[in-house]
């Protein structure tokens, strides 16, 4: 009787095995037979069938009314919820992220909707202890609060912050997001932020604030922080056109900073030459133009030479310009980097057409290298 046991027990591991080598595809598709709570079930079996049946609910979200159901059939707490919908049903949205918080003790929170919605976000978003990611795009939050009556923040463990596309009900509201999470906060992102009822609003916000933690900042919004104030960032991906409606200016050292892109949409040169100048450590360069936008000759203010570009910098690209801009902006630019980048190994210039391609190619013969190593590569414009 026990060696029958035995057998049918091992028949049974057997079975289990052979099903899961099948491959996801048809494993997707048996999942997709099953009534909702079965199929969910099996995220118990194995790390295998945990993302499996995560993946499975990715592609099935119209199989449930409301983002509760998850909560009730899930037989393992999910920590992390991600909701990519194009749906236009708003009070959907905040049951989802409503059960998302007060049942699943959340610590990822991404919501990112296809369709641009207004979504009043249950008021525990702001208030919630667990929540350590935080990503909002495309999201207009209807009761952020106003300029009198701006929303509390309290997020003790938010670490990462990217809100790209999002527009709130007060200034003071983003204010409190940010010094919420002042101390702790690693990862920020602010793109496109606005402020519902003002047409443009340009303002430096958390003044006389550091984020001692900050190691990547990506900033590309009318709505900023100071720039001292992300002084120990590893990454910083910038667009400087804002700063300089008020004059900012690094004025401190940034001693950690390894890579940096400036997104130029203007001819502000004296902000790269002024952060190279304080960015000692810098690595890699990336320098890119926005869409629209004029400029001017880049003209060499750097005296004595950066000591990142005579020490450290080993990479740099150039992208986004055209033909007369690479005559003006970029040639004199790429010349000055290759000329005095000592230990220089990669400048990438990429153009748009292949006008600009051919002349910065012909100006290449005339540029002394101060890295024999350093290789120089035009891409872009017609393919040969």
């Amino acid at each position: 009787m026990a060696a029958e046991s035995s057998k049918s027990e091992a028949q049974k591991i057997d079975t289990m095995a052979s099903i899961s080598s099948l491959p996801n595809e048809l494993l997707l598709k048996i999942l997709s037979y099953l009534p909702l709570t079965q199929a969910v079930a099996t995220s118990i079996l194995s790390n295998t069938w945990k993302a499996l049946c995560s993946q499975f609910l990715e592609d099935n979200y119209s199989r449930l009314a409301y983002f509760d159901d998850f909560a009730l059939i899930s037989p393992r707490r999910q920590k992390s919820i991600r909701l990519r919908r194009s749906t236009s049903d708003s009070d959907l949205i905040i049951r989802w992220i409503e059960t998302a918080i007060t049942q699943r003790q959340v610590e990822i929170l991404d919501v990112s909707l296809c369709l641009r919605n207004v979504v009043p976000l249950p008021s525990s978003v702001f208030t919630c202890s667990t929540i350590v990611v935080l990503r909002l795009n495309n999201v207009i939050l209807s009761n952020s609060g106003s300029d009198s009556d701006p929303v509390s923040v309290c997020l003790p463990s938010l670490k990462i912050l990217h809100l790209k596309s999002v527009t709130f009900g007060s200034l003071r509201t983003v204010d409190n997001l940010l010094y919420s999470s002042t101390k702790i906060l690693e990862d920020l992102v602010l793109h496109n932020i606005s402020i519902s009822g003002c047409q443009f609003v340009v303002s430096c916000i958390g003044s006389c604030r550091s984020f001692p933690k900050l190691i990547r900042a990506n900033i590309d919004s009318s709505i900023f922080i100071p720039l001292d104030s992300a002084h120990n960032v590893e990454s910083f991906r910038i667009c400087p056109l804002h700063y300089r409606c008020f004059g900012h200016n690094p004025s401190t050292t940034f001693k950690n900073m390894v890579s940096m892109e400036v997104r130029y949409c203007d001819c502000w040169w004296e902000f790269l030459d002024t952060m190279m100048k304080y960015t000692t450590k810098l690595q890699n360069l990336v320098i890119s133009k926005k869409p629209g936008g004029s400029f001017t000759p880049w003209i060499d203010h750097s005296n004595p030479v950066p000591k990142c570009l005579s020490s450290s910098l080993r990479t740099c690209c150039i992208k986004g310009f055209d033909s007369e801009e690479g005559l003006t902006c970029v040639l004199p630019l790429a010349k000055y980097i290759v000329e005095n980048g000592r230990v220089l190994e990669t400048i990438t210039i990429s153009c748009i057409n292949q006008f600009a391609k051919d002349l910065i190619n012909g100006e290449l013969l005339s540029w002394q290298r101060s890295s024999l190593a350093c290789q120089v590569n035009i891409v872009g414009g017609l393919s040969g």
